[in-house]
C-alpha cells in the first residue's frame, strides 16, 4: 500500500496485483498451467489466455467502500531458447503468425547468456517457399504486414526481431491488373495509444517499427533502449533474388490519410485530425536509409492536411545512415532533438543507395509545416548536418536562440524570449573523405518557393577548423548555388571558396549578438 496526500484526507493507493504467465518454446507445453516451472510453449496461446483473464478482470465489479480495490497488471515472460518465436513451417511452433499483441498485456523477453534476447523471426531461407504474406489477414486497417502487431496500453520488451533470413521483404499483391508490393515491418502499430517498445533489437525487415494513424485516428508510444540496424537498399548481385536485401527505415511516424477536401469543417465539428506522437530515448540507428522517417500523407493541392505529429528524440545515435531523421509529405510536425549524435550520414550511391545528386544528412526536412528544436547534439561529417526545406513559411528551426526573439512560429504569441543557447556542436573533420563521393555541409538551407523562414542558431560551437567558420566560431559566408552536383564541386576542403553553410534564396540565420 501507498499513501497519497489529498484534499481533506490521505488517499490509499493499493499495490498492483501482477499476473505472470511463462512461455518457453523448447520445454513448454500449451497444456501446462503456464507457470515458470511448467510454461506454455507458444506466445500465441499465452496471449489468448492473458486476454481471457483481462476480460474477466475488467468485468469484475469493484468491491463497495471502504474496501480498497487493487489494480492489476498482466505480463507474459518469454524465456529465450534455441527455438525462436516463429511460424510452424519456418523454424518455430507458433500456430498463428504474425504475433498480435493484446491490450493491457505486457510481453517481456527473458535474456539468457546462451541465446541472448528472445527472438521473433521468419526463417524462410530454410523453408521451401517464401513466407505467404498475402494469405495473412491484415485487420489493422492499413493492409500492411508485420512480424508483430502492436496493441493499446502494452509494452514489448527485450526481444530481437530478426528479418535477416527473410527472402522477400515485401508482400506482393495484384491491383487493377498490376503487380504491386507493400513493405513488411518488424513491428506495426495502427491507431493504438500507449504502445511501448523497450530494450529491443530490430534488423533487416523492409521497415523496422511504425506508429501509424488512419484518417482521424491517434497512435502514440515510446521507444527506449532499442537498436535499429540494416534498413538499407543494398543491391543483391545476380543471380541472387533482387529483393533479397531491400530496406528503407528503422522507425516510422505515418499519417496514412490525414487530409480532407478544402475548406476545413465548420467550428464545432469533430476535427478529424490524424495524430501520431512518439518519444525515442537512448536508441541507436545504423546502416539505414532513414533512421527515423516522419511521413505525412500525399494529397492534391485542393486538399487540406489534417496530419499532426510529435517526435521527441533524446540520447540517440544516428550513424552511417543516409538520413538520420527525414521529414517528408504534408501536415504539421513538432520535433525536439536533445543530446544526440549524428555522424557520417551521407548519400551512398555506390552501395545502391541515394544518388550523389540528392542531399542526405543528419536531420533532413523536405516537407511539412514544422517547428523543430535541437539542443546539446553533435553533428559530424554529414552530407548536411541539417537540411532545412519545410513546406510552409510558418515553420521555424530553433538551434538555440538569443533573448528578445518574438517570432510566433517558434515561440508562441510574440512574447520576447530569454536566451536559450543551443549547445550543439557542428563539425566537419573530413575523416574518410572521398572527394569523388562525399559532400559535407553543416547547414543547408534550401528555401525554394517559400518566403523567409527563420533559423535560430545562437549559442552553438562551430568548430574553427571547419571551413566557413571564423575565429569566433561563427559562419563567415554563404554559397548561393547552384550546387553543381555531384561533388567535388562544393564543400571540398581543398577549395577555398566553398563554405560549409550553404543557403538558397532568402533564408537567414539568426545567431544573436555573438555572431551577427
Amino acid at each position: 500500500m501507498a499513501l497519497l496526500a489529498g484534499t481533506g484526507s490521505a488517499q490509499i493507493i493499493p499495490d498492483p496485483v501482477t499476473h505472470v504467465f511463462w512461455v518457453h518454446p523448447d520445454r513448454g507445453s500449451d497444456s501446462d498451467p503456464g507457470t515458470q516451472a511448467d510454461p506454455w510453449k507458444t506466445l500465441t496461446h499465452a496471449l489468448l489466455e492473458a486476454a481471457a483473464l483481462r476480460n474477466t478482470l475488467e468485468q469484475t465489479p469493484p468491491a463497495p467502500p471502504p474496501a480498497v480495490n487493487p489494480f492489476w497488471l498482466i505480463r507474459i515472460q518469454v524465456q529465450s531458447s534455441a527455438t525462436p518465436i516463429a511460424p510452424l513451417d519456418y523454424g518455430g511452433h507458433e500456430p498463428e503468425f504474425p504475433i498480435r499483441l493484446e491490450r493491457r498485456v505486457d510481453v517481456l523477453g527473458v535474456n539468457s547468456a546462451i541465446h541472448g534476447k528472445a527472438r521473433i523471426l521468419i526463417d524462410d531461407e530454410a523453408a521451401p517457399t517464401v513466407y505467404p504474406w498475402p494469405s495473412i489477414p491484415a485487420t489493422d486497417g492499413s493492409g500492411a504486414r508485420a512480424f508483430v502487431y502492436g496493441a493499446k496500453d502494452c509494452t514489448l520488451q527485450n526481444f530481437r526481431i530478426d528479418g535477416t533470413t527473410l527472402r522477400h521483404k515485401f508482400q506482393f499483391y495484384s491491383s487493377a491488373g498490376e503487380s504491386k508490393k507493400k513493405p513488411v515491418y518488424g513491428v506495426h502499430t495502427v491507431d493504438k495509444t500507449n504502445f511501448h517498445l523497450k530494450d529491443c533489437g530490430l534488423l533487416e525487415q523492409y521497415n523496422g517499427a511504425s506508429w501509424s494513424a488512419t484518417s482521424g485516428g491517434t497512435c502514440s508510444g515510446t521507444v527506449s533502449g532499442c537498436s535499429f540496424q540494416d534498413y538499407f537498399p543494398f543491391p543483391a548481385l545476380p543471380p541472387a533474388d533482387p529483393l533479397l536485401s531491400e530496406g528503407h527505415g528503422g522507425l516510422w511516424l505515418e499519417g496514412q490519410n490525414g487530409f480532407v477536401p478544402a475548406p476545413p469543417p465548420d467550428p464545432g465539428e469533430p476535427d478529424g485530425i490524424t495524430r501520431v506522437s512518439v518519444q525515442v530515448f537512448n536508441s541507436g540507428f545504423t546502416d539505414c536509409h532513414d533512421g527515423i522517417e516522419i511521413l505525412g500523407p500525399k494529397m492534391a493541392p485542393e486538399e487540406v492536411s489534417r496530419f499532426e505529429a510529435v517526435l521527441t528524440v533524446d540520447g540517440c545515435v544516428f550513424e552511417d545512415n543516409e538520413n538520420g531523421i527525414e521529414v517528408v509529405g504534408k501536415g504539421r510536425l513538432d520535433a525536439s532533438v536533445t543530446a544526440s549524435l549524428f555522424r557520417g550520414n551521407i548519400p551512398l550511391e555506390d552501395l545502391g543507395g541515394t544518388s550523389q545528386h540528392v542531399v542526405t544528412g543528419g536531420i533532413v526536412v523536405r516537407g511539412m509545416e514544422i517547428v523543430g528544436r535541437v539542443r546539446e547534439s553533435v553533428f559530424v561529417n554529414n552530407g548536411a548536418g541539417v537540411l532545412w526545406n519545410p513546406s510552409t513559411a510558418t515553420s521555424c528551426l530553433d538551434l538555440g536562440h538569443a533573448a528578445g526573439e518574438t517570432e510566433t512560429a517558434c515561440f508562441g504569441a510574440g512574447v520576447p524570449t530569454t536566451a536559450t543557447p543551443g549547445l550543439n556542436v557542428f563539425d566537419i573533420d573530413y575523416t574518410d573523405w572521398d572527394p569523388a563521393r562525399d559532400a559535407y555541409t553543416v547547414l543547408l538551407l534550401s528555401r525554394t518557393g517559400v518566403t523567409t523562414v527563420p533559423v535560430h542558431a545562437a549559442g552553438n560551437t562551430w568548430l574553427s577548423g571547419v571551413q566557413g567558420a571564423d575565429t569566433n566560431g561563427c559562419l563567415s559566408g554563404e554559397f548561393t548555388g547552384p550546387f553543381n552536383f555531384p561533388p567535388p564541386h562544393w564543400s571540398n576542403p581543398s577549395l577555398a571558396d566553398r563554405n560549409f553553410s550553404i543557403m538558397q534564396t532568402d533564408a537567414r540565420i539568426r545567431f544573436g549578438p555573438s555572431c551577427p
